[in-house]
């Protein structure tokens, strides 16, 4: 009964992919009775044009990937409170990031000068990720809120006066009143 069984599996097996060889023939709506020939494989004329984008691509991941594990060292020194060690490999990341991945080095290296209690730069750096044109929307909200939360805590009077400006923005861009209110900025009362 096992080998009948294997038997028909195998023939069934065989008859569908047999089956999976065969064409539809192919008809359009404009001529109902125009009937296509199945389509060809085009031949590779220089087997090198195809070559060189891929070796193209494998420049550009070798950067990523470059900037990928500098920015892994650099996670690893923040993990253990290395900021200073984190913030040299931040800037090695820099260094060889793809333009679209620069705002992943902006906000660590905020991140990193606020934990060290350098406010000016933890500044400057949201302020750039604010600016680069490839960070995406979500992070741009979030660099808003982050400025005008290190502005709340550390600036002053005028300076706080533009920590409601940011605040405002973030919420334009869609960041939470529940966020909002577990954050520094909020004590400010910015309407």
């Amino acid at each position: 009964m096992k080998r009948i069984t294997s038997i028909l599996i195998v023939l069934l097996t065989c008859s569908s992919s047999l089956m999976a060889q065969e064409y539809a023939k192919y008809t359009t709506k404009k001529a109902k009775d125009t009937v296509f020939a199945e389509p060809q494989k085009t031949p590779v004329v220089n087997e090198k044009a195809w070559v060189e984008p891929q070796e193209v691509k494998n420049k550009e991941t070798k950067s990523f990937g470059d900037f990928q594990a500098i920015m892994n060292k650099a996670g690893e020194q923040t993990i253990q409170n290395n900021y200073r060690q984190a913030l040299k490999f931040y800037t090695q990341a820099l260094e060889v990031s793809p333009e679209s991945e620069s705002w992943r080095v902006y906000i660590s290296r905020a991140t990193s000068y606020y934990q060290l209690k350098e406010y000016k730069k933890a500044i400057k750096e949201y302020t750039l990720m604010i600016e680069d044109s490839n960070t995406p929307q979500k992070e741009v909200a979030y660099a808003y809120l982050m400025r005008a939360n290190v502005v709340a805590e550390t600036g002053t009077k005028k300076e706080k006066a533009n920590a409601c400006d940011d605040l405002k923005k973030a919420k334009e861009l869609g960041i939470d009143d529940m966020v909002i209110k577990t954050q520094q900025v909020y004590a400010l009362k910015c309407r």
